[in-house]
């Protein structure tokens, strides 16, 4: 794979992975609680996916197989980075809903009890 198919393939997977985060937070609001978790899982696999080629990209640049560095290539890893920086936000709102809603139920057993 040459180095414009790596870039636009790390684009892809970084875009699939920020959209499945957002599906996630979008389905945790609907309270689809176990289908968040699904897309979480899935924007996680999207992420290390393109973390591979990421990867591959870094240790030709090493070797100076690249030769030079594209903008396209600097445009690919600005895609990884808001797709992991917005998953990593979207884990950490998901977790304030669980807990939330684990609360939730806590206050609405303990009010049962006492009626």
């Amino acid at each position: 794979m040459d180095i414009e198919q790596s870039c636009m393939q790390l684009i892809l997977e970084a875009s699939t992975a920020k959209s499945e985060a957002f599906e996630a937070l979008r389905s945790a609001k609907a309270g689809h609680i176990n289908q968040a978790g699904d897309q979480l899982k899935a924007a996680t696999t999207s992420l290390l996916k393109a973390h591979k080629i990421q990867t591959k990209l870094i240790q030709n640049d090493s070797q100076d197989r690249l030769g030079h560095i594209p903008l396209l290539l600097v445009h690919a890893q600005d895609h990884l980075m808001n797709a992991m920086a917005q998953k990593d936000l979207i884990e950490e709102m998901l977790d304030m809903v669980y807990k939330q809603r684990k609360l939730e139920t806590m206050v609405q057993e303990l009010a049962e009890r006492s009626v």
